[in-house]
């Protein structure tokens, strides 16, 4: 009888030893981050980044630098690792750089997307790259960035939203809306100051007050079928 104990005692034990021997340390185990999950990087805190439904990009959800910070030139990273797990940076969220003090931003080729208000009233900014794979640019995005004074649209780009560069007053510049690009929606250069101007045969849409300015463009070439600013010139480019 002893006998039979001790071997039922030492199969227990045996079977115990093999459960946990397949087993993780549970206590160390990493639970991997899900779609709507946000996280930052212990070496460069400032930027949040949120985890997109399909679980391999992410998009920048939120930016607080440090009070000492002095950050006048900002990259902004295509990837980023957390977790083991590599992420692609497509987006900039909305309102995340609004009222910052850059001069310069420069966006990785990844990004297709910035959001609505995302560098709203950003009125020291005066360089920023728009890579081409960019294809939609959100409402107020750089809206009052009063000290851009040039912009260069990529060939990547489709949809300028409403009042994207709204009171840019300094940009002075020629414009070649590239082809490929369908939509302008209203009030997107609104009280802006531009130089020439030229549609493309893509255009499907253009929305109201797109260049109602103080300073209308010097011309505006129109090289689509689908939009006119013949009936309603005054009221697409008339003084304020």
């Amino acid at each position: 009888m002893r006998r039979c104990f001790c071997k039922r005692a030492f199969a227990v034990v045996l079977a115990i030893a093999m459960v946990l021997a397949g087993l993780p340390a549970l206590g160390y185990q990493k639970v991997k981050a899900d779609p709507g999950d946000s996280f930052t990087l212990e070496d460069d805190p400032k930027f949040t980044y949120t985890i997109l439904a399909d679980g391999t990009t992410v998009y920048i959800s939120r930016y607080t630098p440090e009070e000492s910070d002095v950050i006048t030139e900002l990259t902004i990273p295509d990837t980023v690792t957390y977790e083991d797990v590599t992420y692609t940076v497509v987006s900039i969220g909305n309102n995340v750089f609004s009222s910052s003090d850059f001069t310069k931003v420069t966006l990785p080729d990844t990004i297709t997307y910035i959001d609505d208000n995302a560098f709203f009233r950003c009125n020291k900014l005066k360089e920023i790259n728009l890579p081409d794979s960019i294809t939609e640019i959100g409402e107020y995005a750089f809206s009052e960035c009063t000290a851009l004074d040039a912009i260069t649209f990529p060939s990547s780009l489709k949809i300028i939203g409403y009042g994207a560069f709204d009171e840019c007053y300094n940009l002075a510049c020629d414009i070649i809306f590239p082809e490929g690009l369908q939509k302008i929606e209203s009030r997107a250069f609104h009280a802006t100051r531009l130089g020439n101007i030229i549609l493309p045969s893509s255009l499907t849409e253009l929305g109201d007050q797109v260049f109602y300015s103080k300073f209308p463009p010097k011309s505006i070439t129109i090289n689509s079928t689908a939009v006119s600013m013949e009936v309603s010139y005054e009221y697409q480019i008339g003084s304020l």
